[in-house]
């Protein structure tokens, strides 16, 4: 099966409890000594929502290696000459869904499915879902507030897990900014709100006046997660009918 086939991000061993199973990679020359000249990848297997169960159905690769190398670039991003970061910054606006959005779906679709199942069972699993924007940074700096120290966005399956729950009559309303998260953190339309030094609302309009609202807490320390790092990390996503008047409008 060709190793960019999704079918892998939801299938590459292990992906169960003592699990045993390998991969074993072959270039497309030594396919064709195999096979013949005219040999073709195979397709898939027929996908089976149950097997493997929802908190095995990721990339164990891609999901270790997406948070230290997103954590890593946040980080010197943050640390480059202004001019050079405006660069970066608006360079990477541009790839945040290729970049993210593909297995942040998959992580939301499963805890989605745990959820309709009637259990939750949160395994740490923790996503980059976004970068800061210039523009975010300098409205964060002009009024005040101090600057992540990471430029990157994150989000565990714990959050995710806690913010549909506490939807209730609105979960599909939820369900569907949470899989959005990638694209409307940084819309031009989106709302900045400061709560306190260092947790900020991020808070999109929605029909009838109220707003969706992403909150996150930058330079946090997110322990109950696979791989814990210090940054900036979506706590919970609500809908409040009014932003708070005690908050402050950074952008």
């Amino acid at each position: 099966i060709p190793t960019r086939d999704p079918w892998w991000d939801t299938h590459y061993p292990p992906n169960g409890w003592m699990c045993r199973c390998t991969v074993t990679g072959v270039s497309e020359a030594r396919l064709r000594a195999m096979r013949g000249a005219d040999a073709q990848p195979d397709e898939p297997p027929p996908t089976d929502p149950k097997d493997p169960p929802p908190e095995w159905a990721y990339h164990v690769g891609k999901a270790s290696r997406s948070m230290a190398a997103a954590e890593r670039f946040g980080q010197k991003v943050m640390q480059l000459p202004p001019a050079w970061r405006k660069a970066v910054l608006d360079d990477a606006q541009g790839r945040i869904v290729e970049w993210f959005k593909p297995s942040w779906t998959a992580q939301v679709n499963r805890s989605w499915a745990q959820i309709e199942a009637g259990r939750t069972l949160a395994v740490g699993e923790s996503s980059p879902i976004g970068i800061f924007s210039e523009g975010t940074v300098l409205a964060i700096e002009k009024t005040g507030g101090i600057l992540p120290k990471s430029a990157t966005i994150n989000m565990s399956d714990r959050q995710i897990i806690h913010a549909l729950r506490d939807a209730k009559d609105k979960r599909e309303l939820v369900l569907d900014a949470v899989r959005s998260l990638p694209d409307w953190l940084n819309q031009p339309d989106t709302k900045i709100y400061r709560e306190s030094e260092h947790v900020y609302h991020f808070a999109r309009e929605i029909p009838g006046g109220s707003h969706v609202v992403a909150v996150l807490k930058l330079d946090h320390d997110q322990t109950r997660v696979k791989e814990p790092v210090n940054g900036a990390w979506v706590i919970t996503l609500k809908v409040l009918k009014a932003i708070p008047s005690s908050y402050t409008r950074v952008k």
